[in-house]
């Protein structure tokens, strides 16, 4: 089995820590309520180009967007930086 590099949805704390609601950035990114709860909930990935345009929106690189992680061969699970 190859290794998988997975994320986990940090929006909703970057939304807490810039005083934002997940209204204002729906509105910002053009998407609904609704997908940017999903994102939240990690049940929806956002698309490369409106993870460019949300990370411009809470001041972050697109890869802080997200903690990621690689899942190895062998089962192992690491926390990339």
């Amino acid at each position: 089995m190859p290794e998988v590099r997975m994320g986990r949805s940090k929006v909703p704390e970057l939304l807490i820590k810039r005083g934002k609601t997940q209204v204002e950035l729906a509105e910002f990114l053009g998407v609904s309520e609704g997908f940017v709860s999903q994102v939240c909930r990690g049940k929806s990935n956002l698309s490369p180009l409106t993870m460019k345009k949300a990370a411009y929106y809470l001041g972050v690189r697109m890869d802080d967007l997200n903690d990621w992680f690689l899942i190895k061969d062998d089962g192992t699970v690491l926390e990339l930086k």
